[in-house]
């Protein structure tokens, strides 16, 4: 029979009957539901996703194409199925990803399913494989709906679904899956291109986006130096997160400062991570070189007679007297002679070390090392 879905109201039955009958879905989002009576059928539940107005590339690949157009592209050439994973924590951009990938899908007159909740894997896996169209599939937070473990009893198992990622048959599905951990993954998803094509990874924004987004976002060009220095401490930084705090410094500066506003939110500064760095110095003339692997820097606010400066914890000095016996080592480097490269993570900074009683000058280069003070 080429009728194939029997409509009632806006649920789709894969039964036939004499009336409400489409030879095929329309393009349109669809969610999987279950009837006690009837078994699986499709919920019809928006004609497409609503996108935000400005679009940006969150993910650490180097590919200048569009990613929905390239897995689109990719799907028209398959004969089988086509499998993605986004993989990263939430408010990475995973979701807006696979939203766009959609949406394109929709303009090209393919359906999209999705699956928001936890069915039997074998036989979500047969109603999904007899869908005749060629459809997207989304999956959304994978391992929080289907355990990784086959023999889970809590969920159902990823390993029941291998076979709907498998599918050669003509009912061909693009299928993408977004995660927050690869470890909450099955590992026959994983390195197996002709099941699972692309893996994108989302592991925070990189420091040139953030950069970038705050020179674009922030009402007072004077306050991206400040929050680039703050974000440093976070250990990851995800655009739900960057989004909220250019919002917040946008409502209340600069009545409050940028460090103030940072402190009211809820973003989590790991204690464990802290400011320590690779230090390089080097005399004018390059004669004198001193470096130093693991040296602790403060950055709080300290007045010196109405100037801001860097303390140095003891290691420098003690490494200096030891290298020079003649050192008078008590210097403090003020922050008005910092060239941030990029903000508290890589600087440069011009100052004197007093050697056989001159004060010679020095230009000082830190590169900020991110550690897990745990593992000391």
């Amino acid at each position: 029979m080429s009728i194939n879905w029997n409509v009632s109201r806006n649920k789709y039955f894969m039964l036939p009957a004499s009336d409400n009958l489409l030879p095929a879905l329309q393009p349109a989002i669809y969610e999987v539901d279950i009837d006690p009576n009837q078994g699986y059928h499709l919920v019809r539940k928006y004609d497409s996703y609503p996108l935000p107005s400005d679009i940006y590339n969150f993910n650490n690949t180097e590919i200048k194409s569009d990613l929905p157009q390239i897995f689109l592209n990719r799907f028209s050439s398959e004969s089988n199925n086509l499998g993605i994973m986004l993989i990263g924590e939430k408010g990475t951009g995973k979701s807006l990803l696979m939203k766009r990938t959609a949406n394109l899908a929709l303009s090209l007159g393919m359906p999209v399913i999705t699956v928001e909740n936890s069915f039997n894997s074998e036989t979500l896996a047969n109603f999904l494989s007899s869908i005749k169209e060629p459809c997207v599939v989304l999956f959304d937070e994978f391992e929080k709906k289907y355990d990784p473990d086959p023999d889970s009893e809590n969920r159902p198992s990823q390993a029941g679904l291998l076979s709907f990622f498998d599918g050669t048959s003509i009912h061909r599905k693009l299928i993408i899956v977004t995660a927050n951990d690869r470890d909450s993954i099955n590992e026959f998803f994983l390195n197996r291109p002709s099941r699972i094509r692309y893996v994108i990874d989302y592991s925070g924004l990189t420091d040139d986006f953030i950069r970038q987004y705050l020179t674009d976002h922030l009402h007072y060009p004077e306050a991206v130096q400040p929050l680039v220095d703050e974000l440093s401490l976070v250990p990851s930084v995800n655009f739900d997160l960057l989004r909220n705090v250019v919002e917040e410094v946008n409502l209340l500066y600069p009545t409050e400062s940028v460090k103030a506003i940072i402190t009211i939110l809820n973003i989590k500064r790991d204690n464990d991570y802290v400011m320590y760095y690779e230090m390089t110095a080097s005399s004018e003339d390059n004669s004198i070189q001193i470096e130093s692997d693991f040296l602790r820097i403060d950055w709080d606010d300290i007045n010196s007679e109405g100037r801001d400066w860097i303390n140095f914890d003891d290691v420098l000095c003690r490494k200096l007297r030891a290298q020079y016996d003649d050192t008078a080592c008590g210097f403090n480097l003020f922050k008005e002679a910092i060239n941030q490269i990029k903000g508290r993570n890589h600087f440069t900074v011009q100052g004197t070390i007093q050697l056989d009683k001159q004060d010679v000058p020095f230009v000082f280069e830190f590169r900020r090392i991110l550690f897990n003070k745990k593992a000391l």
